[in-house]
C-alpha cells in the first residue's frame, strides 16, 4: 500500500512539475513577444521623430494648461495631461507620460485628459 502511495505522490509530482515547467515557458515566449513589440513601438518612434514634432507643433495651437504640474519633470502640464487611475494626485504630461510607458515605470492606468472641466483652464495662446 506504501509503495502505491509513493507511486501516486511520484507521478503527481512529475506532471506538476511538467505543468509547471510549460507554464513557465509560455510565460517566458509572452514576455520575449511583449519586449519585442515594445521595441518595435520604440524604433517607429525615433523613425517618426520629426513628424511627432511637426504633429505636435500642429496641436499645440490649441491646447490647454490644465493648472497642474507634472509629477515626473515638474513642469505645468500643457496639451493632454495623463492623470493615474490608481494614484490620487498622480499626474504626468504628454511627454512623460510617452517615457513612462517606454521604460515601464508607473504601470497602473492613466485618464487621458484633453481639457479640464475646472474654471481655471486657460487657452495656450492667452499665455503666450
Amino acid at each position: 500500500m506504501k509503495k502505491i502511495e509513493e507511486n501516486l505522490i511520484d507521478k503527481l509530482t512529475q506532471e506538476y512539475e511538467k505543468k509547471n515547467k510549460e507554464y513557465f515557458n509560455e510565460l517566458k515566449k509572452k514576455e520575449k513577444e511583449i519586449e519585442n513589440t515594445h521595441q518595435k513601438i520604440k524604433k517607429v518612434l525615433e523613425e517618426n521623430k520629426e513628424e511627432i514634432k511637426e504633429f505636435e507643433t500642429i496641436l499645440s495651437s490649441n491646447v490647454y494648461c490644465h493648472g497642474i504640474k507634472c509629477n515626473e519633470c515638474g513642469n505645468e502640464i500643457i496639451g493632454i495631461r495623463y492623470k493615474c487611475s490608481k494614484c490620487e494626485e498622480y499626474n504626468l504630461c504628454e511627454k512623460c507620460e510617452l517615457k513612462n510607458f517606454i521604460n515601464k515605470k508607473h504601470l497602473d492606468l492613466f485618464y487621458k485628459i484633453r481639457k479640464s472641466k475646472t474654471k481655471n483652464i486657460i487657452n495656450c495662446n492667452d499665455i503666450k
